[in-house]
């Protein structure tokens, strides 16, 4: 009976070391990360290497900052997001004016061409991303969006496209008519 405990136990040990960290170990990658990036009124909680995110921020930045940063952590199977963003309050309409000025100017800044579309869809402060873009004008209008007071959380159901070709090219080397001239 002691050689199937001191086998199980042995077991468990090689197992959490080979196929991963234990939760506090978790937790404390999480919490020094989280500090690193001055969001330290965020908190974490973790079961079964998923960690649960609670507090208050000022800006939706700081919450997909979060969020990303805690998912990039080895171990992490789920991240849990209980974030608030606090903020002004703002009408939903003023904001949607600003999320369509960010993309617009975006897109004009990349030549208005190649670089795919983006529309925002803004609800309570929500704002919803569709379209499809690649990432010179997905990644900074995010980023730009996130960063407005008052939005509280951004939905990214943005599809991914490669950055397409701007040039136009021609291999026209001019028309066959078929027709001869007479001398």
């Amino acid at each position: 009976m002691r050689r199937i405990l001191l086998v199980a136990f042995v077991f468990t040990i090689c197992f959490s070391q080979a196929f991963g960290q234990s939760d506090q170990e978790i937790e404390a990658a999480a919490q020094k990360a989280l500090r690193a990036y001055s969001l330290s009124a965020i908190e974490t909680s973790i079961q079964n290497n998923t960690i649960t995110l609670t507090g208050l921020v000022n800006l939706c930045r700081d919450k997909l900052l979060a969020i990303e940063t805690i998912r990039r952590i080895h171990g992490v199977k789920g991240v849990i997001d209980r974030i608030q963003v606090y903020g002004l309050r703002v009408p939903d309409s003023q904001r949607q004016a600003q999320v369509d000025r960010i993309i617009q100017n975006r897109i004009r800044s990349l030549g208005g061409f190649g670089f795919g579309s983006m529309t925002a869809r803004l609800k309570d402060g929500v704002v919803t991303l569709s379209g499809t873009a690649a990432l010179k004008l997905r990644e900074p209008a995010i980023a730009a969006i996130a960063g407005i007071s008052g939005v509280k959380d951004l939905v990214d159901h943005v599809g991914r496209v490669a950055e397409y070709d701007t040039g136009w090219h021609s291999n026209f080397t001019g028309y066959a008519t078929g027709f001869a001239l007479a001398p």
